[in-house]
C-alpha cells in the first residue's frame, strides 16, 4: 500500500449523516404560530433564535478561546458546556430561558409572542425527548457509508454532541452506529471541534495515521482544523459532490 493511500473515512453527524426533520419540527412547534411569525416579520423563526443565541453569547463575560459556531453565529457558553458534557439539557434550557427573559426586559423582542416562540423552539431543540422525532438520517449518506464499509474502508465518527442526544440517536438507529470502527463524541472526551485536540485524540485513541484519513464535515473551520492535523478534509455539501471528491482521492465507491 502506498504510504499516503486513503483507507479511513471520518464522518460527522450534523448535516452529514443526520438532518432536521422539518415537517415534524414544525408540527411540534406549531404551524400556525410559525406562519404568523414569518408573515409578520418576513423572517424565519430559526433566524430569531440564532440571533438571540448570538446576542446572549456577545453579552457574556465568560469567553472561550475558540467559540462554538452554528450557522455563522457564536453560541452561548451553556451550549458549549452542554456539548462538553459539563451540563445537562435541563440546566441549559433553564439558563437560556433566564437569558431570554433578561433580553426581553431590554426590548430585544418585538412582543411577548416572539419571546415565547423563541423559548419554545429552543426548548424543543434541546430536549432529547423530542430529538428522535425532529431528526432524520440523510439516507444517501448512510448508504454511502455502508458502501464504503463494504469496500473495506475503516469508518470513524467524530461529532460535537451532548451525551443525551447521542444516546437517543444510538438507540433509535443502532444500525448506523454499528457502521463505525470507532466513535468520538465531544461530551465523552470533554473536547470540541474545531479544537485540534479532539482530532489528535481520535488519531491517538485508534492509532490512526493522519495521512491515511479523510474527514467530511459541513463547517469549513472544522475541515481546516482537521487539515492542520494532517488529515485530508472535505467540506460536505451534498452526496454527489462528496462522492466526486472521494473518487478524486482514490476512494472506491
Amino acid at each position: 500500500m502506498h504510504k499516503n493511500e486513503k483507507k479511513i473515512i471520518i464522518f460527522d453527524l450534523d448535516g452529514v449523516l443526520f438532518k432536521e426533520n422539518k415537517p415534524a419540527f414544525v408540527k411540534k412547534v406549531g404551524f400556525t404560530d410559525l406562519a404568523k411569525y414569518t408573515l409578520r416579520t418576513w423572517s424565519t423563526p430559526e433566524s430569531i433564535c440564532l440571533d438571540t443565541l448570538q446576542c446572549i453569547s456577545a453579552q457574556e463575560e465568560k469567553k472561550y478561546e475558540i467559540p462554538l459556531m452554528h450557522r455563522g453565529r457564536s453560541m452561548p457558553c451553556c451550549i458549549m458546556e452542554w456539548q462538553l458534557g459539563d451540563k445537562d439539557h435541563v440546566q441549559v434550557r433553564q439558563e437560556l430561558a433566564q437569558h431570554i427573559d433578561a433580553l426581553a426586559a431590554k426590548n430585544h423582542f418585538k412582543n411577548e409572542q416572539d419571546r415565547d416562540l423563541t423559548k419554545r423552539i429552543l426548548d424543543i431543540t434541546l430536549n432529547p425527548e423530542h430529538l428522535a422525532d425532529i431528526t432524520a438520517p440523510i439516507s444517501p449518506m448512510v448508504q454511502l457509508a455502508k458502501q464504503l464499509k463494504q469496500n473495506g474502508y475503516k469508518l470513524f465518527l467524530l461529532s460535537n454532541l451532548a451525551t443525551e442526544h447521542y444516546d437517543v440517536l444510538q438507540a433509535k438507529y443502532p444500525e448506523i452506529a454499528e457502521l463505525f470502527d470507532g466513535i468520538i463524541i465531544s461530551a465523552h472526551v470533554k473536547m470540541l471541534k474545531p479544537h485540534k485536540q479532539i482530532y489528535q485524540h481520535l488519531l491517538e485513541t485508534y492509532d490512526l495515521k493522519p495521512q491515511e484519513c479523510i474527514f467530511k464535515k459541513k463547517k469549513k473551520e472544522n475541515v481546516d482544523a482537521a487539515q492542520q492535523c494532517g488529515i485530508t478534509g472535505i467540506t460536505h455539501k451534498n452526496v454527489t459532490k462528496t462522492k466526486s471528491e472521494l473518487v478524486k482521492l482514490g476512494i472506491k465507491i
